[in-house]
């Protein structure tokens, strides 16, 4: 990364710590081959989660996608929290919820019928 793009990305961390409240995040890993993994973390802005989620050795690799910020109803109990999920870990933080995968939120953008 040169030295233009890493004051850009610095830039917009820290435009998300001064502007927004620290909130919490979900974020979805997967790649060409599924679903990798997901967390939860509390962050100002979606820079900074993707942000802290490489730097604390969180995100699996792969595509990410960033979910927030959650409301209060869709926070999961903090035992889930900073640390990778697997597919199941995420559903027991999210009973009854429908755990989707980045294709399937995709789909539901292309077609207009977010669920």
């Amino acid at each position: 990364m040169n030295q233009q793009e890493f004051r850009k990305r610095l830039n917009k961390l820290l435009a998300e710590e001064r502007n927004n409240p620290l909130s919490v995040w979900y974020l979805s890993y997967a790649d060409d081959y599924g679903f990798r993994g997901g967390v939860y973390l509390q962050a100002h802005g979606p820079a900074e989660a993707t942000y802290l989620s490489n730097r604390r050795g969180y995100s699996p690799g792969g595509a990410v996608m960033v979910v927030g910020p959650l409301p209060a109803d869709k926070i999961p109990d903090r035992k889930f929290w900073n640390r990778l999920l697997t597919k199941q870990d995420i559903e027991a933080a999210n009973p009854g919820d429908e755990c989707k995968t980045i294709e399937e939120f995709k789909a539901e953008e292309n077609d207009g019928t977010k669920r």
